[in-house]
This record gives structure tokens, C-alpha cells and sequence, in this order.
């Protein structure tokens, strides 16, 4: 995960809870399909939690990573993935959504309270148009 100095500092200023709220398998589903998911996509989850996001994308054929700050829950996540038979697509990252590299990303999977995503969106926003100008 690549941490960029400006963005971190302002995550630290803007300090947001983050609890872990599961997403139903239904959601999950319906999310990817509106997505389109391909074996082309490479899937991105920020906060993904126990892995279902993720495993449910390398599941239609893509590669995905996962972004999650608590390590026990990163290491969940993999355990699920190999018990799936997706180790090999399902890729689990113990860091902060904030401030992670989400530059390779063709679908970006968010699933986050409305504080959490406002708070992104504007150190996102902000991390772009720094890099643009």
C-alpha cells in the first residue's frame, strides 16, 4: 500500500470510525453484477471486512485486493479465500482505505457508512488533484 505524506496527514485530521458492518451476500451480488465484473476487472474493496467482496469477485474471475485495517480480519479474509479456492485471485492488504494506492483499479467496491465514504471522497478528491496539477 502506498502511502502518499499529504493524504495521510489530512486521514490523521480527519478522524472517522470505522466499524465493521457486513455486507449481505445479496448486496454483494448485486453490487458486482451492476458492476459487470470480468475475468478483465481488477476489483478493489476499501474496508473489505471478513474478504466476501473480494472472493465473490475472484469467484467471477477477477483479481481482487482487499484493503483492511484490522489485521485479525485481514487474516480471516484469507483463510476464507483459501476455503473458497480463490487464494490465488484474492489478494488481502492490512492498511488504511484512505491512503491506499487504488490506482489500478478497473471496479472500485465500497460498502462504508456515509461519514466514512464523505471522508474518502474528499481525501481522494483531494490526493487527484494534487497529483494533476
Amino acid at each position: 500500500v502506498v502511502v502518499d505524506a499529504a493524504v495521510a496527514a489530512d486521514a490523521a485530521v480527519l478522524d472517522v470510525p470505522t466499524p465493521y458492518i457486513p455486507s449481505t451476500r445479496g448486496n454483494v451480488d448485486e453490487m458486482l453484477r451492476l458492476a459487470g465484473v470480468t475475468p478483465r476487472d481488477i476489483v478493489y474493496d476499501l474496508g473489505s471486512g471478513d474478504g466476501r467482496t473480494v472472493i465473490t469477485a475472484a469467484k467471477r474471475g477477477g483479481k481482487a485486493t482487499g484493503i483492511e485495517y484490522n489485521p485479525d480480519m485481514v487474516e480471516l479474509s484469507r483463510r476464507n479465500a483459501e476455503k473458497a479456492g480463490v487464494a490465488g485471485k484474492a489478494q488481502f492488504i492490512q492498511g488504511d482505505m484512505y491512503v491506499a494506492d487504488i490506482s489500478k483499479a478497473s471496479v472500485l467496491a465500497l460498502f462504508l457508512l456515509p461519514e466514512n465514504m464523505n471522508k474518502l471522497a474528499y481525501l481522494k478528491a483531494t490526493h487527484l488533484s494534487y497529483h494533476m496539477s
